[in-house]
Order: C-alpha cells, then sequence, then structure tokens
C-alpha cells in the first residue's frame, strides 16, 4: 500500500493534499526522521548527568523529592508520577535551557512577499534561523545568571504577577525543540525519556 511508508506521509499533508516537497527537501526530511532521536535524546541525557553531577546541591535535592514521592519502593515508577514533580521539571527545563541537544535553529525560507522579523524587513527565499544556543542564554529572558545552571528560575510563584510575568517570557524563550508547524515531532518522547 503506497499510502503506508514514510515518504507518503512527506508528500501530503494531513489533510491529504499535496505539499509540493522538492527532492532535496524530502531528503533533508527523511534524513532527519532517521537521526532525530538517537544522539539528540542521548546528548540531553548526558547534558543533565553532567550538570547534575557538577552541582551536588541540586542532585541532593532532586534525591529528597524523588524519595518523598516514591519512597523505598523498588518499583519503576510511572511517567505519570515522574512528570509531576516540579523539581524535576525544572532539572530537565534549565538542562535543555543550558545545553540543548541541538545548538543550531531550525533554517527557515522567507516566504513569497517577505516578511517583518524582528522589526526589519527580510526579503522572500531569504534563509533565516535564531541560533538556539543563543535565544536560551537570553539576558532578558533569562534573567539573573543566563549563564549559569539555576533549576530556581522554573520555580516560580504562580500567584506572584512579577514571578508568572518572568516564567511566561522564559516560555517564550525556551524553545529547545523549535517552535510553530516545524518544530520536532519528538519533543513529547524527548521529555518521556528524560523523565
Amino acid at each position: 500500500d503506497s499510502d503506508s511508508d514514510i515518504f507518503s506521509k512527506l508528500l501530503t499533508n494531513n489533510k491529504g493534499e499535496q505539499v509540493g516537497l522538492a527532492l532535496g527537501e524530502i531528503l533533508a526530511e527523511a534524513s532527519v526522521m532517521m537521526n532525530a532521536g538517537t544522539d539528540t535524546t542521548t546528548a540531553a541525557l548526558t547534558n543533565t548527568l553532567f550538570l547534575l553531577y557538577k552541582h551536588p546541591q541540586t542532585l541532593a535535592k532532586l534525591r529528597t523529592e524523588l524519595d518523598a514521592e516514591l519512597g523505598s519502593t523498588t518499583t519503576i515508577p510511572s511517567y505519570e508520577t515522574l512528570s509531576r514533580l516540579p523539581f524535576l521539571r525544572a532539572i530537565i527545563e534549565e538542562s535543555l535551557r543550558l545545553r540543548p541537544a541541538s545548538s543550531m535553529g531550525l533554517p527557515r525560507v522567507v516566504p513569497k512577499g517577505g516578511r517583518m522579523i524582528a522589526g526589519k524587513f527580510v526579503n522572500e527565499g531569504v534563509t533565516v534561523s535564531v541560533p538556539t544556543y543563543t535565544l536560551l542564554r537570553d539576558a532578558e529572558s533569562f534573567a539573573p545568571d543566563p549563564e549559569n545552571f539555576r533549576t530556581e528560575r522554573w520555580l516560580v510563584d504562580a500567584s506572584n504577577a512579577e514571578d508568572k510575568a518572568q516564567k511566561e517570557k522564559m516560555s517564550r524563550a525556551h524553545l529547545p525543540f523549535s517552535t510553530g508547524p516545524r518544530a520536532c515531532i519528538g519533543r513529547n518522547i524527548a521529555y518521556f525519556e528524560q523523565v
């Protein structure tokens, strides 16, 4: 059945309409699908472990949170249980921010007619990108200490308007998997694997 192979999914969108990708674009998409989620997941997990061992006080806090939730059970905890742990989630977010699995931004081609990007007009056909590394260290979005591993930045008091505004600012800039319709389709799997 020609509709059940991976290439047929690259040729049509979710409405069954032809997307008209050029052969080079199809090859690029297939390459991404074959390689995504292997080295990047390994890098993300390795980076998280590295940062935890470089910050023993953070590791101690994580152990306290895990012990309080899991006790002395030897049963492997469920994803649902672990995904509700705020400090664990803060560690994952901060690790992805400080040491993203991919530090280069995904290239995009400006559509027909050009677009205003960051206050400047960019002509159609120009390839643009925002380096993930730079975005995730933005001093305004990740103040204070954007260069340092600070899990506390993700643990804010939702009832405090200033904390809430800072978290919203961080969330707009925290794009380790890119954003929009061309963002990493494996981001939910990546979070699942990290927990």
